[in-house]
């Protein structure tokens, strides 16, 4: 279904897992193209709580969730990039940033991943933990300010439209107002590239799905370097 496209798996020949992704392809003449936002929302935070370490880092051009698995898994440094095992070590720390981020618990990070088939001592996750809080923070600090800022004003807004979610009884759930700042600034972004491009898009293209910091179209093959560019000059 569209609602778990971005969860098709790439499969795992030695476990007989097939490729679904492979499965997807364009008509004869066409490609597909796409992208996805690299590190929006923490790129978000990093501006909402001006947190030294994350600001500097992304100023730089340092991808976070290699750096942190640096510090947490003995021997990341050395795997070779893209590994299956690098990769798996990347994703459980980005998972675990961003529950960090969104101000869940190191218990239910670690829940989730033993969900998605990482075995993954508890240990490991609260130790995470303390090492995002040393490193960023910033990030509680900006996680109470937005409680007592949506208790007072019953409401959180997105930074670039100000659009609302709004608690009339002055009744919340922290971990909403916690989400909400990332996801729907993003979504901001996100709608602005979109609004740029439905005016620059070449005739013929198709627009295939809209994920959460994503977008995927189907063009003419002869398109496709155009709209590789048109993609960057649109949204970055």
């Amino acid at each position: 279904s569209s609602r778990n496209h971005q969860n098709w798996t790439e499969g795992d020949a030695k476990k007989g897992i097939p490729n679904v992704r492979a499965q997807v392809v364009a008509p004869d003449d066409d490609y597909i193209v796409g992208f996805d936002m690299a590190q929006g929302e923490p790129r978000v935070m990093a501006l909402y709580s001006g947190d030294p370490y994350l600001c500097k880092a992304f100023m730089e051009g340092i991808d976070i969730h290699s750096e942190f698995a640096k510090e947490i898994f003995a021997g990341f440094a050395s795997l070779p990039k893209k590994s299956p095992e690098w990769t798996q070590m990347r994703d459980i720390t980005k998972h675990a940033e961003y529950g960090y981020f969104y101000g869940a618990s190191p218990k239910t990070v670690w829940l989730m991943a033993i969900r998605e088939g990482h075995q993954i001592p508890f240990q490991t996750i609260t130790r995470m933990f303390q090492v995002f809080g040393q490193r960023m923070p910033r990030i509680p600090m900006l996680h109470a300010h937005l409680i007592a800022q949506a208790g007072r004003e019953k409401r959180i807004r997105s930074a670039v439209y100000g659009r609302s979610r709004w608690f009339p009884a002055g009744i919340m759930e922290p971990t909403v107002v916690k989400n909400f700042i990332p996801q729907a600034t993003g979504a901001d972004i996100m709608g602005t590239g979109l609004m740029r491009f439905m005016e620059r898009k070449p005739r013929g293209t198709k627009l295939l799905i809209q994920g959460h910091d994503s977008w995927t179209v189907e063009c003419d093959e002869d398109q496709a370097d155009e709209m590789r560019q048109i993609f960057k000059e649109c949204f970055e």
